[in-house]
């Protein structure tokens, strides 16, 4: 057996805080400075090789190649008569690494007469000591048997492994609902050894493996963090805690969304104004969070092509602090060359960004780029971007004679299969005074998942005078 002692042998003190008995130590490496302990302590000789009919002498060391390296002492003699056990006290050595390593056990047999060693029965095991994260001997005495000539040698190493250690938490102690809370810890090893982190909420492991973790807390309730770190060879640290509160977050909601028209020429604004309460009460900041985009209404029906600036938001301002509203503008409109500058369907989306939580609210419109002089149109229509199916939705349209004389007009709105009409006639015939407009109402339905193309044609004598055509999606389909 390895006797007790070895295991008592003092550790060889670190020179500095860098230099580590002659190793020069980088401030994180992957392995770290270890501890080994290596003990040859016995051994069976199978042949004594002895001349004559007496015993063979036998002595046994052990040898590192270092820093600094070398044999240990011969052990005493150990006389063996023909094949049987050598017992001999323990050869040890305590040396420490930064990577694979070996060592030598050694038995060599002495002849008095005349006085040499006899090379034939010499046998000099070398053992190779990985240093990995999976090998054997981490804080495990390993050594199997190993006969080499006419000699078993019995040997083992023991290579010492510390836990690492990890500081307390630090980060808020409370909060709400939809925040992204940050929180930090430091931990390190004793060896040198590289460490990982590992997170936890509530025993729910998070993917985040450094010192520190973003999470944001989905429902109100009490919530323990919990960390602990992990060397290089597998072992772990104690768990530092700590316990967070969270509370339900108001709700910001957008009430209202418009814009000062609904039908645009070259060159005027887009001024956009968006009514948000957070709670019950009028939503008043922070500066910054409430912004407004334009999207272009693509073929399928999908505001999935970035007008302003270019895929960039426009910031809007509390205008008013009592009702909750904000206001925002784009413009001038640019002419033909800007994508902005053709005719078309248009999106508007205001959005909050200010965590709890995140609120989007989306207004449909249609602009007009006149390039060829002021071309007066006879249409302009509200209509929402989005429909539950089954759900009834008004839409509307302003009719306008733009001419100087009376003008006798008919209007149709036409629908796409899956959509039907609640309230309103599909075709009227409508006559209006110079200048005049009339405001035409529909409740529609939709009846299926699938984004519908909706059209109203204006007819003067049978001939298309003015149209507006635009997509209403399935709010499901978020892309």
């Amino acid at each position: 057996m390895i006797k007790l002692r070895v295991a008592l042998l003092l550790s060889v003190v670190v020179l500095s805080m860098f230099v580590f008995n002659g190793f020069i130590m980088p401030v994180q490496a992957e392995v770290g400075v270890h501890k080994i302990t290596a003990s040859y302590y016995k051994a069976y000789i199978h042949d004594d090789h002895d001349w004559g009919p007496g015993a063979g002498e036998w002595y046994f060391r052990l040898y590192f190649a270092g820093p600094p390296g070398g044999w240990t002492e011969d052990s005493e003699e150990v006389v063996v008569d023909g094949a049987g056990w050598a017992d001999f006290s323990d050869r040890t050595k305590i040396w420490y690494i930064t990577g694979s390593t070996s060592f030598q056990c050694q038995a060599r047999e002495w002849d008095g007469w005349p006085m040499y060693w006899d090379d034939d029965a010499t046998s000099t095991l070398t053992v190779n000591v990985p240093l990995t994260a999976d090998a054997p001997g981490i804080n495990t005495w390993y050594g199997p048997p190993t006969k080499l000539g006419d000699v078993t040698h019995y040997y083992a190493y023991l290579i010492e492994n510390k836990n690492p250690t990890v500081g307390s938490i630090s980060g808020p102690s409370s909060g709400s609902t939809g925040v992204a809370y940050t929180f930090s810890t430091s931990g390190s090893d004793p060896d040198w050894d590289s460490i990982t982190y590992e997170w936890s909420v509530n025993w729910v492991n998070q993917p985040a493996t450094g010192p520190s973790l973003t999470y944001t807390f989905p429902t109100a309730g009490t919530y323990t963090i919990r960390v602990r770190t992990r060397d290089y060879f597998g072992a772990y640290s104690g768990y530092a805690t700590k316990t967070v509160s969270i509370t339900a977050a108001p709700t910001i909601t957008i009430t209202k969304v418009s814009t000062n028209k609904m039908i645009y020429k070259v060159g005027e604004n887009i001024v956009i104004r968006a009514w948000i309460k957070k709670g019950g009460d009028p939503y008043t900041g922070p500066a910054g969070t409430v912004s407004a985009r334009i999207y272009a209404m693509g073929s399928s029906g999908k505001a999935n092509y970035p007008i302003t600036p270019y895929g960039g938001s426009i910031i809007m301002t509390l205008v008013d602090a009592a009702s909750g509203k904000w206001q925002g503008t784009y413009g001038p409109i640019p002419g033909p060359a800007d994508p902005l500058g053709f005719e078309g369907t248009y999106v508007v989306m205001v959005v909050v960004e200010y965590a709890p939580p995140l609120t989007r609210s989306t207004l449909c419109f249609v602009a007009y780029s006149l390039t060829q002089g002021s071309v007066a149109r006879f249409v302009s229509a509200k209509s929402p971007s989005r429909v539950a199916v089954n759900q009834g939705f008004e839409v509307s349209a302003d009719i306008k004679n733009p001419s100087t004389s009376s003008q006798t007009l008919t209007v149709k709105m036409i629908l796409p299969s899956g959509m039907t009409k609640v309230t309103g006639q599909l075709s009227q015939d409508i006559t209006l005074a110079p200048g005049a407009k009339k405001t035409l109402t529909w409740t529609l339905k939709s009846t299926t998942t699938t984004n519908k193309l909706v059209k109203i044609n204006v007819l003067k004598a049978g001939s298309v005078v003015a149209k507006l055509h635009w997509y209403i999606r399935d709010p499901a389909d978020t892309t």
